[in-house]
Protein backbone atom coordinates (compact mmCIF):
# COMPACT_ATOMS: atom_id res chain seq x y z
CA UNK A 1 0.00 0.00 0.00
CA UNK A 2 1.06 3.17 -0.50
CA UNK A 3 0.43 6.81 1.38
CA UNK A 4 -0.50 10.27 -0.62
CA UNK A 5 0.08 13.05 1.14
CA UNK A 6 -1.11 16.82 -0.28
CA UNK A 7 1.94 19.24 0.20
CA UNK A 8 1.45 23.39 -0.43
CA UNK A 9 4.65 24.98 -0.89
CA UNK A 10 5.54 27.95 -3.03
CA UNK A 11 8.43 27.13 -5.08
CA UNK A 12 11.74 29.13 -3.91
CA UNK A 13 10.20 29.49 -0.54
CA UNK A 14 11.54 28.17 2.39
CA UNK A 15 8.59 26.03 3.16
CA UNK A 16 9.31 24.47 -0.29
CA UNK A 17 13.14 24.15 0.43
CA UNK A 18 12.65 22.59 3.96
CA UNK A 19 10.26 20.17 2.58
CA UNK A 20 12.92 19.21 -0.19
CA UNK A 21 15.54 18.70 2.21
CA UNK A 22 13.13 16.19 4.37
CA UNK A 23 12.39 14.44 1.46
CA UNK A 24 15.74 13.95 0.35
CA UNK A 25 14.76 16.12 -3.32
CA UNK A 26 14.17 19.14 -4.92
CA UNK A 27 10.29 19.55 -5.74
CA UNK A 28 9.10 18.84 -8.93
CA UNK A 29 8.26 22.17 -11.74
CA UNK A 30 5.54 21.51 -14.15
CA UNK A 31 4.46 18.55 -15.75
CA UNK A 32 7.14 16.27 -13.77
CA UNK A 33 7.67 14.39 -11.02
CA UNK A 34 10.76 13.89 -8.42
CA UNK A 35 12.06 10.47 -6.50
CA UNK A 36 12.31 7.41 -8.41
CA UNK A 37 10.55 5.47 -5.85
CA UNK A 38 9.76 6.41 -1.77
CA UNK A 39 8.90 9.13 -1.95
CA UNK A 40 8.02 10.32 -5.24
CA UNK A 41 6.25 13.99 -5.67
CA UNK A 42 4.03 14.66 -8.56
CA UNK A 43 3.80 18.20 -9.16
CA UNK A 44 -0.11 19.67 -9.17
CA UNK A 45 -0.01 23.12 -9.31
CA UNK A 46 1.69 26.24 -8.42
CA UNK A 47 2.99 25.58 -4.49
CA UNK A 48 0.99 22.17 -4.85
CA UNK A 49 2.39 18.99 -4.50
CA UNK A 50 1.50 15.08 -4.09
CA UNK A 51 3.96 12.89 -1.97
CA UNK A 52 3.65 9.33 -2.27
CA UNK A 53 5.14 6.85 -0.25
CA UNK A 54 4.67 3.43 1.28
CA UNK A 55 2.42 3.54 4.57
CA UNK A 56 4.21 3.71 7.65
CA UNK A 57 4.60 6.02 10.35
CA UNK A 58 2.97 9.19 9.78
CA UNK A 59 3.88 11.04 12.94
CA UNK A 60 7.41 11.41 11.42
CA UNK A 61 6.19 12.77 8.16
CA UNK A 62 3.84 15.03 9.14
CA UNK A 63 6.64 16.44 11.71
CA UNK A 64 8.64 17.01 8.73
CA UNK A 65 6.26 18.28 6.75
CA UNK A 66 4.08 21.14 8.28
CA UNK A 67 1.98 22.01 5.72
CA UNK A 68 0.94 18.64 4.56
CA UNK A 69 -2.41 16.76 4.67
CA UNK A 70 -2.47 13.00 4.64
CA UNK A 71 -4.97 11.97 2.01
CA UNK A 72 -4.71 8.38 1.64
CA UNK A 73 -8.07 7.80 3.00
CA UNK A 74 -9.95 8.94 0.41
CA UNK A 75 -7.76 8.23 -2.57
CA UNK A 76 -6.06 5.05 -4.00
CA UNK A 77 -2.67 5.19 -6.10
CA UNK A 78 -2.23 2.11 -8.44
CA UNK A 79 1.35 1.32 -9.43
CA UNK A 80 1.60 -0.74 -13.00
CA UNK A 81 4.31 -2.19 -13.69
CA UNK A 82 5.89 -4.96 -16.51
CA UNK A 83 6.07 -5.12 -19.73
CA UNK A 84 2.46 -5.03 -20.66
CA UNK A 85 1.62 -1.64 -17.94
CA UNK A 86 2.08 1.25 -20.83
CA UNK A 87 -0.25 -1.27 -22.89
CA UNK A 88 -2.68 -1.90 -21.15
CA UNK A 89 -3.28 1.76 -20.00
CA UNK A 90 -3.52 2.95 -23.28
CA UNK A 91 -6.76 1.42 -24.24
CA UNK A 92 -8.30 3.97 -22.05
CA UNK A 93 -5.94 7.09 -22.10
CA UNK A 94 -5.49 9.58 -24.68
CA UNK A 95 -2.07 10.32 -24.14
CA UNK A 96 0.76 8.87 -25.94
CA UNK A 97 2.19 7.02 -23.08
CA UNK A 98 5.38 5.80 -25.35
CA UNK A 99 8.47 6.00 -23.06
CA UNK A 100 10.31 8.30 -25.88
CA UNK A 101 7.08 10.80 -24.85
CA UNK A 102 6.05 9.96 -21.28
CA UNK A 103 8.97 8.90 -19.99
CA UNK A 104 10.61 8.70 -16.08
CA UNK A 105 9.71 11.92 -14.28
CA UNK A 106 6.72 12.89 -16.48
CA UNK A 107 3.37 12.98 -14.66
CA UNK A 108 0.01 14.81 -16.59
CA UNK A 109 -3.46 14.97 -16.18
CA UNK A 110 -5.41 13.13 -18.03
CA UNK A 111 -8.84 10.88 -18.37
CA UNK A 112 -9.59 7.09 -17.98
CA UNK A 113 -12.87 6.02 -19.17
CA UNK A 114 -14.76 8.79 -17.62
CA UNK A 115 -12.58 9.08 -14.62
CA UNK A 116 -9.70 12.11 -14.06
CA UNK A 117 -6.67 10.65 -13.42
CA UNK A 118 -2.97 12.05 -12.38
CA UNK A 119 -0.66 9.20 -14.53
CA UNK A 120 3.27 9.18 -13.28
CA UNK A 121 6.34 7.62 -14.43
CA UNK A 122 9.23 6.22 -13.18
CA UNK A 123 11.50 3.10 -14.37
CA UNK A 124 10.50 0.87 -12.62
CA UNK A 125 6.54 1.45 -12.85
CA UNK A 126 3.23 3.87 -13.78
CA UNK A 127 1.42 5.14 -11.03
CA UNK A 128 -2.17 5.90 -11.31
CA UNK A 129 -3.98 8.97 -8.75
CA UNK A 130 -7.10 10.19 -9.10
CA UNK A 131 -6.89 13.71 -9.48
CA UNK A 132 -7.04 16.18 -6.39
CA UNK A 133 -8.63 19.35 -5.86
CA UNK A 134 -7.63 21.58 -3.74
CA UNK A 135 -9.42 22.43 -0.23
CA UNK A 136 -11.77 25.23 -0.51
CA UNK A 137 -10.34 28.33 0.47
CA UNK A 138 -7.00 26.59 -0.84
CA UNK A 139 -5.16 27.31 -4.13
Amino acid sequence: MVRATRLEAYDGSPDASEAGRFLGLRLPGAGHAAGDGEPYVLWLGPGWYLVVDRLGDETELLAGLPDAVVVSAARTVLELSGPGARDALSHDCPLDLHPRVFGPGRRARTRLRLLRRLLASTTEYLQVAPRLRPCAGGR
